[in-house]
């Protein structure tokens, strides 16, 4: 039960997400949604200061709420909304804020008629506690799913009940949770965040890299975000004036990129494939790949790009000697000689591909993805990335560190391939 003094020593404009459901405390599924949710909130000046995992169990729910409830005045819980037996964070939240359930007769009108458009004669039973709510509260839409959000306030906590499906969530914080908290929450504190999207240098090597110009960073937040081969250097600033944070943070990105340059290949939202798309657009140059160990990864990440068909020719997925030799024109001499996984069959592999698809360049990646096939001579996390174009063919040997899992070793080959073809694009002296 929400107690009436609970309010007198927390901070405003602090948060506290609770996700609940049983595959993700069994580690069955992985939880994106408060990483999301906190990134959302932050932006706007809002501080997730804890996240909470509970399975669904009423117990367990009431003291997550009763924990949070002592630390921000801001709960936002995922999960435990839909129709069946284990969704119990509705029943949960009423009982922790002393609410009964009560029937909403509009949301129950609008699950019917979403029932009939998607074909139901009769919307099932089971879907009616859906259009339950503590009484009191208020309910934000959710045109993508049949859980609505729930909104709860008392005694000074603002509690947002969320569907734990990502699709919907996101579509309520963007449409609803974000705009209310933006109108209603009384700060005097702006925030300012900058991002800058570094590639091809670990993250401790990359801290010690840029510490000459982190000795007066002042109020200035620094996170470091890696990510498989990419590293976000996220820089956050809070207080009254904006445009003093701006300044100091854009001073401080200056500083940083003087250090960097060429390990920079982006700022905020930038995407690695998006720059090399746009490096390709300018240039008015195509691009193949030619894959062994990725699988075609280095081809997906290159097309997950909005209009990529404008440079992008060509994929071959190359996995077998058979393959390397019949769709690239691979010397089976070479491969006898030096193996699959060699400098010599990257670059038939690469020359192979810009010939065949006609390309300006072409991209190869071949090398032992792991956990099983390495050798001494040539270990799990051994690759070489080739690239083929009208000025030569070079190729870069990668040797990931041991204990890389298969998935990662595959991932960080595509943007360490990626980020060669960007190096290349942005030679003046070739193109």
């Amino acid at each position: 039960m929400l107690s009436d003094n609970i309010m007198d020593d927390i901070k405003q404009n602090t948060a506290v997400l609770i996700m609940t459901g049983n595959e993700i405390v069994s580690g069955k599924n992985i939880d994106t949604n408060s990483n999301y949710i906190a990134n959302e909130l932050f932006r706007i000046g809002v501080r997730t200061i804890r996240i909470i995992a509970v399975p669904d169990d009423k117990e367990a729910i009431h003291s997550a709420l009763e924990e949070a409830a002592k630390l921000a005045p801001i709960i936002i819980t995922s999960g435990g909304l839909g129709p069946t037996t284990d969704d119990i964070t509705r029943e949960s939240v009423a009982e922790f804020f002393g609410r009964k359930l009560i029937l909403d007769n509009d949301q129950l009108k609008i699950l019917e008629r979403k029932f009939r458009n998607a074909g139901y004669s009769k919307m099932p039973e089971n879907n009616l506690s859906q259009a339950m709510r503590p009484e009191g509260s208020e309910v934000f839409p959710n045109p993508r799913g049949s859980a609505p959000c729930i909104f709860v306030e008392s005694k000074g906590i603002r509690a947002f009940l969320l569907p734990g499906v990502p699709m919907e969530l996101k579509g309520i914080m963007t449409d609803s949770v974000i705009p209310y908290l933006k109108e209603n929450i009384d700060t005097n504190e702006s925030v300012f965040s900058r991002t800058i999207r570094v590639v091809g240098i670990g993250e401790s090597k990359l801290a010690d890299t840029i510490k000459p110009v982190l000795d007066d960073t002042g109020d200035i937040e620094i996170a470091y975000l890696p990510k498989d081969s990419l590293v976000d250097i996220r820089l956050t600033a809070f207080g009254e004036s904006e445009i003093c944070m701006k300044e100091n943070i854009n001073k401080l990105v200056e500083g940083i990129s003087n250090i960097i340059p060429d390990k920079i290949y982006g700022y905020d939202t930038d995407t690695l494939e998006g720059v090399v798309g746009n490096l390709l657009l300018e240039k008015n140059l195509t691009v193949s790949t030619a894959e062994s160990c990725t699988g075609g990864l280095l081809g997906d990440r290159i097309t997950s790009v909005s209009g990529s068909s404008a440079y992008f020719m060509q994929g071959y997925v190359t996995y077998s000697n058979d393959a390397k030799m019949s769709l690239l024109g691979v010397d089976p001499e070479i491969i006898l000689k030096h193996g699959a996984v060699s400098e010599e069959t990257a670059v038939q592999m690469a020359d192979g591909a810009r010939e065949r698809s006609n390309s300006d360049i072409a991209l190869s990646v071949t090398g032992v993805a792991g956990p099983t096939g390495g050798t001494p001579d040539k270990p799990v996390g051994l690759v070489y990335m080739g690239l083929s174009d009208k000025h030569g063919t070079i190729v870069k040997k990668l040797m990931q560190r041991y204990g890389l899992e298969r998935q990662r070793i595959k991932l960080r080959s595509a943007y360490f391939t990626l980020n060669m073809i960007r190096l290349r694009l942005l030679d003046k002296d070739l193109y």
